[in-house]
């Protein structure tokens, strides 16, 4: 379910990138509210319910009018908007029980999507975007496909040295290997994707700032499906979340890696052009 909702969520991005930075922003917007909506619904289980139409305001106007000059100084104004607006929405509505939980939450689930949405926004705005946009993806898409991959070949090779099919189900990794395993397969696989983007890269691209976006990736990987695991163990789901449905966190879980690691990645796109 992961793997699908990761091909329906990039889909939009990858689809719009040749049309420019207008085009690439309304997808981006498009995303950023089914990701937003999918974790107040995790939230919502784990905790309190986010006030949602509080919480749509930066989701969508930050990638609309990130192009604008100096775009990213507005996202502290809109975050401080979206406060103010939850504090209206529940005074309204006369809410007395986990008033605190509920802001923190709208505030916390406006700014995962903000801030990832607006970044790539910020990224394919630059000079040579779709190219450090494909980077940024390519990387992601590595650290969250490594792990699954490292676990996957050492079944069938456990299996093997069992004297069993390689489509039979036996030859489970102990939790503690399983999470060794899934390290190492994300962290090879992030280094090859790395090295393969920086020997293609422009000479004015040094490796180090490769680097820094393949870091950043391998960290929004294991930092969003860590968190996303407390989440569902609060909200009583598999923390596994491999069959969860939209509104469980799966939506979150494709393109957490893509939301944490873009801010980080356009700051280093940024330094590296001036």
């Amino acid at each position: 379910m992961r793997a699908t909702a990761a091909v329906v969520l990039l889909v939009p991005l990858l689809a719009t990138l040749p049309f420019g930075p207008g085009a690439f922003a309304a997808a981006a917007v498009l995303i950023g509210v089914v990701v937003l909506i999918d974790l107040s619904g995790l939230m919502t289980a784990a905790a309190a319910r986010p006030v949602v139409l509080a919480a749509l305001v930066p989701v969508i106007a930050v990638p609309l009018t990130a192009l604008g000059e100096d775009g990213w100084s507005a996202v502290p104004a809109w975050i401080g908007g979206t406060f103010a607006l939850t504090v209206v929405f529940v005074l309204a509505f006369g809410r007395r029980s986990q008033v605190t939980e509920v802001i923190g939450g709208t505030v916390l689930a406006a700014l995962l999507p903000t801030l990832g949405v607006g970044a790539l926004v910020l990224l394919r705005g630059l000079p040579e975007g779709l190219a450090w946009v494909v980077g940024v993806l390519a990387l992601c898409a590595a650290a969250d496909a490594g792990g699954p991959l490292a676990l996957r070949f050492q079944r069938r090779r456990r299996r093997r040295r069992q004297g069993q099919s390689p489509t039979d189900r036996d030859g489970a990794v102990e939790p503690s290997e399983a999470g060794l395993l899934g390290l190492a397969g994300a962290a090879l696989a992030v280094a090859v994707v790395g090295l393969v983007l920086a020997l293609v890269a422009p000479a004015d691209i040094s490796g180090s700032v490769v680097a820094g976006v393949a870091l950043a990736a391998f960290a929004g990987s294991r930092a969003g499906s860590g968190a996303l695991r407390h989440l569902a163990a609060d909200a009583g789901l598999d923390t596994d979340l491999g069959a969860s449905r939209f509104g469980d966190g799966v939506a979150v879980l494709a393109s957490s890696t893509v939301l944490l690691a873009a801010p980080a990645a356009y700051v280093l796109a940024a330094a590296a052009l001036r």
